[in-house]
């Protein structure tokens, strides 16, 4: 257009450089469409805060999954520390973390002036609480996360995605079914978040987006051609709590209800198992019962194989006659077994082989052609068989041995022969399949918390806490060990100065694993 007129001109002046200039200037946004603007900005900045806090829920996990993979947890709850106090300790922890980056990211939002979350001192207040709460909740349920996994890089991974579906993407299919302009679909969309709000991200997001349209109505009735989508919001002129129900006071109560709840099962989880085998239910009571039978068909732990030797016959013979106190460490026809997912030949269901569950004397292995003959023990953990895909391999079979009062015992043997697992037995780290276990004449199934309190044990590999001294890691020990406070500070240089290493005493563990790799330190 402004090239045509300018031809016209230049027609009717005879200027040859005549021309016309055109320029375009929007009209300046109502009041109306200022604040609708600011809301919808802030509404995205809402949405978009759930991305850098699903990450830091992820974390939570981390460092438990870390000492369960050190064992440094199993040391702690042998060391005497109830799993309770355990978990309760790390959660609070965690959440003074948390509440750091809740600090800073709510100074953040008056620096970046956005006043749809903190432009009241309500508003303020409710988007900190909001933020406090949420860390409440998704620090238990990081840990409940955390109990499937053994790596803490790859637990970082996984928990970001599964923060990252139950936030973001939920609040925003959330938000997008309840404004749909179909009915149906939007009262879907408000079914459908009574089981979103069971996720922790998915409360961040919608108390933040409550509070920040606090003010304002969602029309989301058809809308003509001449409006702008600014109009899909509109004032209402009122200044509600946010703290009312309907705002952001449902997903604060429902937080800090899921910190309790979620907690409470945590523990449930963690202190079930042992109750679950000693009821005889659960994936592996089956073949608890099945090791149990088959060492009642036997005799208990004092039926013997022609290829024991004589000094494993007279042990074992000694333990199952042995008077109650007589030792301070009896094990009685011990039998560790694992079931595992089977890989590769003989796999399938119709394998040949023998049965899954722990053999018996009475059940012969297939040999070569016409050959039936009985396994001895030492063959269990290779003459397990498979069955639907699942392998039952034997770790510890049938060991018995008594230690008394005084003496220093060592077990010895090859790599796989069950040592290890034999000590992790002791500790209550896993649970017996067959036999039993004594220490101080409390059993590791039944008084495992009361056994934990007169036991030390120290892993295979080295359960240390990097960050922490020498001096604070011997003065915890002590402590959980029920020394007093005002001695534990004694009681750790004593044993420091013991093992050579109280010129090391101040020097974070994880430096002196530097200096003493393992295999030198051993």
């Amino acid at each position: 257009m402004a090239a045509t007129h300018s031809a016209a001109m230049r027609n009717i002046t005879g200027v040859p450089d005549a021309h016309v200039t055109a320029s375009s200037h929007p009209l300046p946004l109502t009041a109306e469409e200022e604040a609708s603007l600011r809301v919808w900005m802030n509404t995205l900045a809402a949405f978009f805060l759930l991305l850098p806090f699903s990450y830091l829920a992820a974390t939570y996990a981390a460092f438990v999954v870390k000492e369960r993979a050190t064992q440094a947890m199993l040391l702690q709850l042998a060391s005497g520390c109830d799993y309770r106090v355990y978990w309760l300790g790390a959660a609070i922890w965690e959440w003074l973390n948390h509440a750091l980056v809740c600090f800073a990211t709510w100074i953040f939002f008056f620096i970046f002036d956005l006043t749809s979350v903190v432009g009241t001192t309500d508003k303020a207040f409710c988007t900190l609480v909001l933020l406090l709460a949420y860390g409440a909740a998704a620090v238990p349920l990081s840990f409940i996360y955390s109990l499937g996994f053994t790596d803490h890089a790859q637990t970082i991974v996984a928990l970001s995605v599964v923060n990252f579906v139950t936030g973001f993407v939920l609040v925003n299919l959330d938000y997008v079914m309840r404004t749909s302009e179909h009915a149906g679909t939007a009262k879907t969309g408000e079914g459908l978040a009574h089981v979103w709000r069971i996720f922790p991200p998915f409360l961040l997001g919608e108390g933040l987006i409550m509070i920040s349209t606090s003010e304002f109505a969602i029309d989301v009735s058809e809308r003509d051609e001449d409006e702008s989508w600014l109009d899909t919001f509109s004032s209402t002129g009122d200044k509600p709590s946010p703290f009312e129900w309907e705002l952001a006071g449902r997903p604060v109560f429902l937080l800090l209800i899921q910190s309790v709840g979620y907690f409470g099962l945590l523990c449930f989880l963690h202190g079930s198992s042992a109750w679950a085998r000693q009821k005889g239910i659960g994936p592996g009571a089956a073949l608890t019962r099945r090791a149990a039978s088959i060492r009642g068909r036997r005799g208990g732990g004092g039926a013997h194989t022609e290829e024991e030797d004589e000094d494993v016959r007279a042990e074992a013979d000694a333990v199952d006659a042995a008077e109650p106190g007589t030792y301070d460490v009896a094990i009685d026809g011990l039998v560790k077994a694992y079931r595992t997912r089977a890989n590769g030949p003989g796999s399938s269901s119709s394998a040949r082989g023998s049965d899954p569950s722990l053999l018996s004397d009475e059940e012969p292995t297939r040999g070569s052609e016409g050959d039936r003959s009985q396994p001895s023990s030492g063959d269990w953990s290779l003459t397990c068989g498979v069955r639907n895909g699942v392998r039952t391999r034997v770790a510890v079979d049938r060991l018995s041995l008594g230690i008394r009062r005084g003496e220093r015992f060592g077990l010895l043997g090859v790599n796989g022969a069950g040592k290890s697992t034999t000590l992790k037995v002791l500790c209550g780290d896993h649970p017996p399949t067959a036999g039993s276990v004594t220490v101080c004449g409390l059993s590791v199934t039944g008084d495992l918390s009361k056994v934990q309190r007169v036991i030390g044990y120290c892993p295979q590999f080295d359960p240390l806490l990097e960050l922490m001294t020498g001096r604070e890691t011997a003065r915890m020990y002590a402590m959980l060990k029920g020394i007093p406070a005002r001695d534990a500070d004694a009681a750790a240089d004593a044993v420091l100065r013991s093992v050579g290493l109280r010129k090391f005493a101040d020097r974070p563990c994880g430096t002196i694993l530097f200096l003493f790799p393992y295999g030198q330190s051993e």
